[in-house]
């Protein structure tokens, strides 16, 4: 499920006047008030809870519920494949679920305690705060071909379930709801309480120690991520911070380096001023509108975390090595656009510039070869194979090797004006034809890295100013 499939229809309903009364009658159903009473406001603690029970258990007056409404009336009248979610979030099932398994960054294997069945589910942050036997409030809903958690964050309930337990539990026909995750938050039945995150101090220093433990910290540090969160204006609705850091360590941080980085992270990026919120930290926000209730109190546990951009640049690599240069470059093009969509990065992203601008020098394209490497030995100066590249091309050797690309790309050539240059340049000696080709293919060239994908994923990258030098 994509970011915001909630919250894209959930405002259709708490900004159109003509639900208020139904939105009115739904606080006063769910925090049991009478009918002549008048709610207004909803503690932040229970906001979340009422919004999924809002979403998927109130009912309108026509008997169903929104998610129900908003896909019989497709008021946005959107196509019926981006709408087919709404059809699919109808299928659900809601209650105390126990972890039996935990596939960090993956999915977990849940056990739904009330009808006994199994289900395996997509998921990537509750992996890192969740261990085997805990045992949550959850709504398992499928999407297209698996099941993915579809609700509001839950918390971990302090009990232990043994078989004889789970056995005497199981009442198909019962129905929970978030009503009943609400009931655990007002009798306080032991949750684990949020850890203290007030001392901003305390939480860079920790965020310090933690960077070093993971090899990393003389690429970056807590203030340099605050300046992230106050300078840049991250597209993705949910912050990428995570895969940002785990990108650049050497190795995946084991369960207990993942949680407090989880935990940091969050109270970090809580406590920070934040250029999509105007200069304010969420914490300012949520003092300043605590008062208030509306469609921003919802947010899903379900968020699709960036991580495909491995993918192509292996794929590239290998093309690469193979000497199938057209679908490396095409590869190499797919990575930079898949970085720049997920924001993140990895430790050795400078190597990918400099394997891109390798592939270019097979094609004869010295310009777009050296704008690749340049920025690979400026992400890290240290880089050895980037200056070995750069020392060759400069060198009678290099040119040769140009010369010889160039003179194959011309005899290829299908534009009017390569074709009379080539006419003209056949007999050209290396070094002429290497200097004549670079002044004409120039233009071409300078308005082709403009819109080249490498080049908007450098100009975020270098926003981060990362020490990749230390690699």
């Amino acid at each position: 499920m994509q970011p915001g499939t909630i919250e894209k229809f959930i405002s259709y309903y708490l900004e159109n006047k003509k639900f208020q009364e139904e939105i009115e009658r739904a606080k006063k159903e769910f925090f049991n008030s009478p009918k002549d009473g008048i709610v207004i406001s909803v503690n932040e603690k229970y906001e979340p809870y009422f919004m999924e029970w809002l979403v998927f258990d109130f009912r309108l007056k026509n008997g169903k519920s929104l998610v129900e409404d908003y896909y019989d009336r497709n008021p946005r009248k959107r196509p019926l494949y981006e709408m087919q979610v709404y059809r699919d979030l109808q299928d659900n099932v809601y209650g105390m679920v126990e972890v039996q398994k935990v596939y960090p960054g993956k999915g977990l294997d849940l056990l739904m305690l009330h009808t006994g069945q199994k289900y395996h589910v997509h998921e990537h942050s509750a992996t890192f705060d969740l261990k085997k036997n805990n045992v949550i409030f959850a709504r398992i809903a499928k999407i297209g071909d698996y099941y993915e958690l579809a609700g509001a964050n839950s918390f971990i309930i302090p009990v232990h379930m043994d078989s004889r337990t789970k056995k005497h539990l199981i009442e198909k026909n019962k129905k929970f709801t978030p009503k009943d995750a609400a009931e655990f938050i007002k009798e306080d039945k032991g949750l684990e309480p949020l850890p203290d995150v007030e001392n901003i101090g305390k939480i860079k220093a920790d965020f310090d120690y933690l960077l070093d433990d993971f090899g990393i910290g003389g690429m970056l540090s807590a203030g340099l991520v605050q300046k992230w969160l106050k300078e840049i204006d991250f597209k993705r609705k949910d912050l990428p911070l995570i895969d940002i850091i785990v990108g650049l360590t050497e190795r995946w941080p084991v369960e207990d380096q993942m949680d407090n980085l989880l935990n940091l992270v969050t109270a970090l990026a809580n406590q920070s001023p934040q250029r999509k919120l105007k200069g304010k930290s969420p914490q300012e926000m949520l003092e300043k509108h605590s008062h208030e209730f509306g469609s921003k109190g919802f947010e899903s546990s379900i968020r699709r975390i960036g991580g495909e951009w491995p993918n192509y640049a292996n794929k590239a690599t290998s093309c690469l090595k193979d000497f199938k240069m057209p679908k490396a470059l095409d590869y190499y093009e797919k990575t930079f656009k898949t970085l720049l969509k997920e924001e993140s990065t990895g430790r050795y992203i400078f190597s990918v510039f400099a394997n891109a601008g390798v592939c270019y020098l097979h094609f004869g394209s010295e310009y777009m070869a050296r704008k690749l490497l340049d920025i690979s030995l400026e992400l890290n100066q240290n880089y050895a194979f980037g200056k070995k590249i750069l020392k060759e091309m400069d060198s009678k050797k290099g040119t040769e090797q140009l010369a010889l690309a160039i003179r194959f790309a011309l005899e290829r050539a299908r534009t009017k004006e390569l074709k009379i240059f080539w006419k003209k340049a056949k007999n050209f000696s290396d070094a002429k034809l290497r200097r004549a080709y670079y002044d004409i293919s120039l233009a071409d060239y300078e308005a082709m890295w403009k819109n080249d994908p490498a080049k908007k994923y450098y100009d975020f990258l270098k926003q981060l100013e990362i020490d990749f030098s230390g690699v």
